[in-house]
């Protein structure tokens, strides 16, 4: 019997709003390949230092995504420093980027396709939200290229460098 037009297909974990999903409900969607993939990119986003990760729901068409801060980040931030969507196809990573950053970024030693995302980036106000597709190793050795750039930035900007209040 074909499916009436009022009736709505099941959200997955990851579309669900209202149902706070485990991190295994929420990564179900995937195959084992593509998990591989999310795990790899976060893993790579660990390793650059001391990082805190907490999953929310930020609406589409995010829906419940990791976000990723240094750990001595300041609390109460407007924005993290990245973001981990795990969307249905493919894993994307988000890294939120004001203009001064990226005119420090050395753009003609980025490849092509990383640095194209900058360009088309979601522009909120004055930030630029780059977001990267991860599909392959390949590919993402070349994004960490550019989030390792961001990170050094960070740390290396007196004006970015955050500290702990006691």
């Amino acid at each position: 019997m074909p499916q009436a037009a009022w009736e709505q297909r099941s959200l997955t974990a990851w579309e669900s709003q209202f149902d706070r999903p485990t991190e295994a409900e929420v990564l179900s969607h995937y195959n084992q390949q593509t998990l591989g993939m999310f795990t790899l990119v976060r893993e790579k986003l660990h390793k650059l230092g001391e990082m805190t990760e907490v999953m929310e729901y930020m609406g589409p068409p995010w829906h419940w995504c990791f976000l990723i801060n240094p750990a001595d980040a300041a609390e109460g931030r407007e924005r993290s420093w990245a973001y981990l969507v795990p969307n249905t196809e493919v894993p994307l990573l988000a890294m939120p980027m004001d203009l001064t950053m990226v005119e420090r970024l050395p753009m003609r030693r980025i490849k092509k396709h990383v640095r194209e995302q900058v360009a088309r980036g979601k522009k909120v106000g004055t930030i630029t939200y780059a977001e990267w597709s991860i599909n392959a190793k390949s590919q993402l050795e070349d994004i960490m290229e550019m989030v390792n750039r961001l990170y050094k930035l960070r740390t290396e900007d007196p004006l970015n460098k955050t500290s702990k209040r006691g």
